[in-house]
């Protein structure tokens, strides 16, 4: 904690606090979004849990609503595509989960008692075909699995699948996925990039999930424990 603590104080007196200074200068009005589009080893910090934890300076570290983009380009894109799809009330969601964690379940219950309609892939149906198949259908998916970091080959990381199998980067560049809105990336890693060979944007899952065109990624940047899963699902939705 200690050293969090630290951290995130440097990156708010070194970096936030100068970019929220010339936005309150500009005369951005509070609680608008902000996207942070980073490179390099700024990629694997949280740069939106930046705060001086310590006098007035605090009130203007929760100023804005923090979102990050792998690209302008993308963020571009997304923005766009707004206007053009159908807006839903209440949004069909495609639940994926792995049965090698225990708490899945329970994450996967919590999604299901939001009253939308919920279309589950569990345990032996999460293979290859099955993915490429519903999420072409879904335009909100809550993926609860492992997720494996691939620092020497970025496009091979990936999403676990039934019997270890794996779903890469790649497999979700190749994928049509026309209605594509909100991806929830419940596992580790999913917003973890290369942090030594990263000179430009930087390629991870949530990116991959960008990339193809869905709109609102929710990722990790670091390793997670199965405990977590239901607490995000239920503070998220």
């Amino acid at each position: 904690d200690d050293t969090i603590q630290k951290v995130l104080s440097h990156l708010w007196k070194y970096i936030v606090c100068h970019i929220f200074e010339k936005l309150d200068e500009l005369g951005l009005a509070k609680n608008s979004r902000i996207w942070w589009c980073l490179s390099g080893k700024l990629c694997a910090l949280p740069i939106h849990a930046a705060q001086p934890f310590f006098g007035p300076q605090q009130q203007l570290s929760q100023r804005y609503i923090h979102s990050y983009t792998s690209t302008l380009s993308s963020l571009i894109r997304a923005r766009e595509d707004i206007d053009k799809k159908e807006r839903r009330t209440i949004p069909k969601i495609l639940a994926i989960a792995t049965s090698s964690l225990p708490k899945v379940y329970e994450e996967i219950k919590v999604v299901e008692n939001m009253g939308c309609d919920v279309q589950k892939l569990i345990g032996s149906e999460v293979t290859h075909s099955t993915m490429i198949e519903s999420l072409a259908k879904s335009p909100w998916i809550h993926f609860a699995s492992h997720g494996h970091l691939d620092t020497e080959q970025p496009f091979k990381s990936s999403f676990e699948l039934h019997d270890n199998a794996r779903f890469t980067i790649l497999d979700l560049l190749k994928a049509n996925l026309p209605n594509a809105e909100l991806a929830v990336l419940s596992a580790c890693h999913t917003a973890a990039v290369d942090q030594d060979n990263t000179p430009d944007e930087g390629i991870s899952l949530a990116a991959g999930m960008q990339f193809c065109g869905f709109r609102g990624v929710v990722g990790t940047l670091w390793a997670m424990d199965d405990d977590v899963g239901p607490f995000l699902a239920n503070k998220f939705y």
